[in-house]
Formats: C-alpha cells, sequence, structure tokens
C-alpha cells in the first residue's frame, strides 16, 4: 500500500522493470491504488514483457506496452517498480522525473541492486525495515558509499520515523522512493506491498 500514501493520488503512469511473478503483482496492486491510464513493463526477455502487457491490459483495463527503452518509459512514468535480481545499478538519478515514486522490490539479499546509489541519496528514503535495508537492500550501496546515512532514511514502514519531515513541491529534485526489505515481507502486507 505504500504507493497509495508515497504516490502522488494524481499518478497516471508507470514503469514496471522484471516482468516475472513479482513485476505482475506490483503492477495489479498499483493499478489498484492509483488511477493508472498506461504502464510499460519490461524485461531482459521481451516475449515475457509482451505476455505480461498482453494480460495486463486485459484484466487491469489499461494500456500496458512491453518496452524497450528504459529511459524513455522512465521518464514518461509518475511511478516506477523495480523486481529484477540484478547485481549492477540500470535505474539513474537523470533517467526519473521530480516526483517519482520508485519501489525497488529486486534488491533484497546482500550484492543486488537496481538504482544508482546517488538516485536513492536524493531521494526521500522509505523503507520497510532500516536495520534489513541498511544490510541487503538498496540502502546498503548508499551506506558503502557514504552517500548518507541511516539517520537520514526518512521513515520506516514499521512505524519508527527518521529524519526530517518530507516537503513536497519543495523544489527539490525529490523522488519518493520507497525500498523493500525482502520480497517476502512485501507480500505479507498484501498486493505486493504496494
Amino acid at each position: 500500500m505504500a504507493a497509495k500514501f508515497l504516490a502522488r493520488p494524481d499518478a497516471r503512469s508507470a514503469t514496471i522493470v522484471g516482468c516475472g511473478v513479482q513485476g505482475e503483482i506490483q503492477l495489479g496492486a498499483i493499478a489498484a491504488v492509483l488511477p493508472l491510464q498506461h504502464a510499460w513493463v519490461l524485461d531482459t526477455d521481451h516475449a515475457r514483457a509482451e505476455g505480461l502487457a498482453a494480460r495486463a491490459q486485459a484484466n487491469l483495463g489499461i494500456r500496458v506496452e512491453a518496452g524497450k527503452d528504459l529511459r524513455s518509459a522512465l521518464r514518461g512514468s509518475d511511478v516506477c517498480v523495480t523486481c529484477t535480481p540484478s547485481r549492477r545499478p540500470f535505474v539513474s538519478r537523470d533517467d526519473v522525473a521530480a516526483g517519482t515514486f520508485i519501489a525497488a522490490v529486486g534488491a533484497d539479499h546482500r550484492g543486488k541492486q537496481e538504482l544508482e546509489p546517488t538516485l536513492v541519496a536524493s531521494s526521500t528514503l522509505v523503507v520497510d525495515v532500516l536495520e534489513q535495508c541498511a544490510e541487503i537492500g538498496e540502502l546498503q550501496h548508499v551506506l558503502a558509499a557514504r552517500l548518507m546515512t541511516r539517520e537520514q532514511v526518512h521513515a520506516e514502514l514499521r512505524g519508527r520515523r527518521h529524519g526530517p519531515p518530507a516537503r513536497p513541491n519543495s523544489g527539490r529534485r525529490d523522488h519518493h522512493l520507497r525500498q523493500l526489505g525482502h520480497r517476502a515481507a512485501g507480500r505479507r502486507r498484501g498486493g505486493g506491498g504496494l
């Protein structure tokens, strides 16, 4: 349910990177809580992306395209969910517009990474469980690069708040980034954690 509260309420477009079961769950969950009109789905296996696009368009009643150009899709999206097994960043700060909600689902083990550390550090970061995300999530890379401290994490979804309050539309190049500590933890929260 994080997208419901952290994404802009008028979010109309989304990009899902990783078109396995988790990607399909995430797209369905986002479409259930936001007024999406269009989504791009991308995967290293383009046939898998095409399959998800066809199923999602039929099931969700929104336009869904299997994309090939990640940067173009991201620049046109209000929401981005990454759910891949990547061990190197593929989404950078310059790829997304200010105010984009990003849910980094795939970095669920040590060494896995989907987001450039400067993107994470420039975002209003909300995590499921701070200690877990610092060890196995995107936050591990940001801390290692000394781009931010644990105290600069904006909030934990389990309830304890850190950092200064977010100021939407403050002029900062702010992204609302939600880092899942573990994929299974997100699923326990229902709807893939969004």
